[in-house]
């Protein structure tokens, strides 16, 4: 059974890599009927050698490496998901403000070929969803 490959893991965050993103994508990459060992061994192959992921790797104890969801814990303890900041009521205010329409966005088109008004409502949409 082959499986779809994923980019080497460097875990440095060079070019924009995104550790909690690159190992959803590695997970996914996985067949479900894999063992914990299977899983563990390509997820050694999927590490830059030398590099601060493999070093990582290494240094781990037979027990964080026994299991794939030992793996999982001691790999989020390391690179912990980014969480966004936490805005004032002020704060998000500003940040609306700063998204203001202007009158000549409205009918216009924007670079991407969509209106711009449009693209301003999916822009506030978004930033709404994260002062929620």
């Amino acid at each position: 059974m082959s499986i779809e490959p994923v980019p080497l893991f460097y875990g440095d965050y060079s070019g924009n890599e995104e550790p909690s993103t690159w190992f959803t994508e590695f997970q996914l990459s996985l067949p479900t009927t894999w063992t914990d060992t299977q899983r563990v061994r390509r997820f050694s192959m999927q590490l830059v050698p030398g590099q601060m992921a493999d070093q990582w790797f290494q240094s781990l104890n037979s027990v964080q490496t026994a299991t794939f969801a030992a793996l999982t814990i001691a790999f989020f303890k390391r690179w912990p998901l980014l969480k966004p900041p936490k805005l004032s009521r002020a704060q998000q205010r500003e940040r609306v403000a700063a998204h203001a329409l202007k009158e000549g966005d409205i009918g216009a088109l924007a670079p991407n070929g969509n209106f711009a008004h449009v693209v301003w409502a999916t822009e506030i949409s978004q930033l709404a969803l994260w002062e929620i």
